[in-house]
């Protein structure tokens, strides 16, 4: 049990905190987009420990309760050196993607649920309580590009050329959105990505009007 970070005493009362919220996960499980399931995801985090970094501590089957759309950002996301929770209630709000840490929502719009003036009021209204949140397209959640690769060898071959799919790899991937945000909310540097485009990819995925650079502190 110390290997998993626990010992005896804390295991056990983690194992009795499964237990009590056993029923909320089954509810959250449960088929259909209900005000019910979205109370026991609410009443789930209630429980949750924010400063603990497993963003899923209840054994909560996700591809049971996002769309196809965000289960495969949620995959991706999994990777990345965010801790990033899934379905996270702020307000009367629930964010696709929420990090808490640095007050970050991300969004994953496919193109039948999504009104773009209506999201672009929800994001304002989330940063009024101080939420940055940034939107991918259906196509732009995963990691890599649909790219002709016949054409990108012959243009690597034949002019050295890989600007083109680079650049969309930048801007049109959660890839490129997660090395943005590490660059601009975790202040590393990438050889890839300057702050300047950083920026810009950031401001390529958000619809309300936020300064994106956080303060200084």
């Amino acid at each position: 049990m110390e290997s998993l970070g626990f010992n005896e005493q804390e295991f056990t009362a983690h194992m009795a905190e499964v237990k009590r919220m056993a029923p909320a996960v089954r509810q959250a499980e449960a088929s259909g987009h209900t005000w019910d399931r979205f109370a026991a995801i609410r009443k789930i985090y209630d429980a949750v420990d924010l400063s603990k970094r497993n963003p899923y501590p209840f054994n909560i089957d996700w591809s049971q309760i996002l769309t196809p759309i965000e289960f495969e950002l949620w995959c991706e996301l999994r990777c990345s050196q965010f801790q990033a929770r899934p379905q996270f209630p702020v307000g009367r709000y629930f964010l696709d993607f929420a990090i808490p840490e640095f007050k970050i929502g991300l969004e994953a719009d496919g193109k039948d649920w999504h009104d773009k003036d209506a999201d672009k009021l929800r994001d304002e209204d989330l940063w009024t309580q101080g939420w940055r949140i940034f939107r991918l397209a259906g196509h732009e959640c995963k990691r890599l590009v649909d790219l002709d690769w016949d054409e990108v060898r012959y243009k690597v071959k034949e002019c050295g050329d890989v600007h083109a799919s680079f650049e969309k790899w930048k801007y049109e991937t959660i890839d490129g959105l997660l090395a943005a945000l590490d660059v601009i909310y975790m202040r590393r540097k990438n050889s890839d990505i300057s702050t300047d485009e950083a920026l810009r990819i950031l401001d390529k995925h958000r619809l309300a009007d936020f300064p994106i650079a956080m303060r200084a502190a």
